[in-house]
């Protein structure tokens, strides 16, 4: 029995010594060529990124007229929130009449109240306030509506 054990050990050896002679004298299978390209695709080119925006802080504006119904020799108020130091001019074009020009400048309070008495003269109608604010940064324009009523 051990004569026989070792001619089995002895065959398997060897049909394991020829497979591994077979296995190192073939070479791995050559890539599949493409018919219509050159070969694989090159590889990945990195894309540049673009810098976060950085958005600067600009300065809110409000304007308010109160009231916006107005009778002749009664007092509107105007109110504008904006940058300290920022420039202000207000033009009022009641119905009828030459315009009338303001200037100020928003303080360190960062706002500016305006009152004024509608002139007694003032036509009835509607009228307007243009309010331009400058700053830093550029300029700001609004036209507000308003009545002058009887």
């Amino acid at each position: 029995m051990r004569i026989r054990s070792a001619s089995i050990v002895a065959v398997f050896g060897m049909a394991l010594t020829t497979q591994g002679a077979m296995a190192s004298s073939i070479s791995p299978p050559e890539p599949p060529s493409c018919s219509w390209c050159d070969g694989p695709p090159p590889p990945p080119i990195p894309v540049p990124t673009i810098a976060p925006t950085e958005v600067t802080p600009s300065s809110v504006i409000s304007v308010k007229l109160s009231p916006t119904h107005l009778k002749r020799g009664q007092s509107a108020t105007l109110r504008i929130m904006a940058g300290p130091q920022d420039d202000v001019t207000t033009v009022v074009q009641y119905r009828d009449a030459k315009a009338k020009t303001y200037k100020a400048q928003i303080g360190d309070s960062k706002s500016l109240t305006k009152s004024w008495k509608v002139p007694p003269n003032a036509g009835l109608g509607k009228a307007q306030l243009k309010v331009t604010v400058i700053d830093p940064d550029g300029s700001y324009t609004t036209t507000i509506s308003f009545e002058v009523v009887k």
